[in-house]
């Protein structure tokens, strides 16, 4: 006689409500463990962007660059060129300025505002002179005389206008910080968060806001950035942004 075994249709049911439960269980479980890290990650991401966007506006300032050849050489040590209505318009005084010969090298100068005029030492035979204007320059000028007279007749001029971000403003940027955090932190716009940054100089030089403890959790990233050196001279450095 052949023997039919009938399944227990009942207890099949009950196991699987019992496997459904464990499943929805563990996805709870997951859902209690993660989803607090995925939130701080996504708020993390938020600040850190909004640092990178806020500390590259500040550190940022126009440069000008007026690039001047003088129609014949000068007679002189020193030359005067008038009537330079576009580095007037920078607005910027003499502490803001830098002249450099066609050689590359750091001329004495002194800006005159009311008559756009600039002052130049003449090293050698200099029929060019490179003018460079921007917030983020700091130098001093010199009090030079009897300077030949070059009005604009005399002349002719190129000007260039560009966003970068100078090496003085990245030095003036870390002094602040260590001298008053939560101003500066207010002059980038940021509030609740903690921050600090690292800039790497495109010869690997780091400067930084000082050391994290590292059982905190932080956010960083990597920004390259184009800058001007003190020397006016153009590189490609680093930004490492911290928010924690």
């Amino acid at each position: 006689m052949i023997m039919i075994k009938r399944e227990d249709k009942r207890g099949s049911h009950v196991e699987v409500i019992i496997s459904f439960v464990v499943f929805v269980t563990f996805l709870l479980f997951l859902f209690l463990l993660l989803g607090p890290s995925l939130g701080s990650n996504r708020e993390g991401g938020t600040a850190i962007k909004t640092a990178e966007a806020n500390l590259v506006n500040y550190l940022s300032s126009e440069l000008t660059i007026l690039t001047v050849q003088l129609a014949f050489e000068p007679g002189t040590t020193c030359v005067n060129i008038r009537d330079l209505v576009s580095l007037g318009e920078t607005g910027l005084v003499g502490g803001n300025m830098s002249v450099k010969s066609f050689l590359g090298e750091n001329l004495d100068f002194n800006w005159v505002a009311s008559g756009n005029s600039l002052m130049v030492e003449n090293v050698g035979v200099n029929r060019f002179f490179k003018i460079y204007a921007s917030e983020g320059i700091k130098s001093e000028t010199t009090n030079l005389n009897s300077c030949e007279a070059f009005p604009d007749t005399d002349y002719t001029s190129l000007v260039k206008t560009e966003n970068y971000i100078s090496e003085q403003n990245v030095l003036d940027a870390l002094a602040f910080y260590k001298t008053n955090y939560n101003l500066f932190k207010q002059d980038i716009g940021l509030s609740a968060e903690e921050f600090g940054f690292d800039f790497i100089y495109g010869n690997g030089t780091i400067l930084s806001t000082g050391e994290i403890a590292q059982t905190i959790n932080i956010y960083t990233k990597k920004v390259s950035i184009d800058y001007f050196d003190k020397d006016l001279n153009m590189d490609t450095g680093n930004f490492i942004i911290k928010i924690w």
